[in-house]
């Protein structure tokens, strides 16, 4: 059964974000933010999850190599 929870969290504009090599700047205009952020590393999408799908299949040959020990500082599009 799903229970609804609060969390808190501070609501903050304008943070921007890029990739690792500091270039495709993209701008979050609204966004929230929380002290942790709950991430179950099997649903961290790695290459050869991506390769079976036509559609990003490309973008594999751009990510970086997976490294459980990494924090997450970002999460997009989780329902969390």
């Amino acid at each position: 059964m799903n229970r609804e929870k609060r969390i808190k969290s501070i609501a903050l504009n304008a943070y921007i974000v890029s990739n690792n090599t500091g270039e495709a700047l993209i701008v979050l205009a609204k966004y929230r933010s929380r002290v942790t952020i709950p991430v179950d590393h099997s649903q961290i999408p790695k290459p050869d999850v991506l390769s079976e799908w036509i559609h990003l299949s490309p973008a594999t040959s751009k990510m970086l190599s997976f490294l459980p020990s990494a924090s997450v500082v970002l999460l997009i599009g989780s329902d969390y």
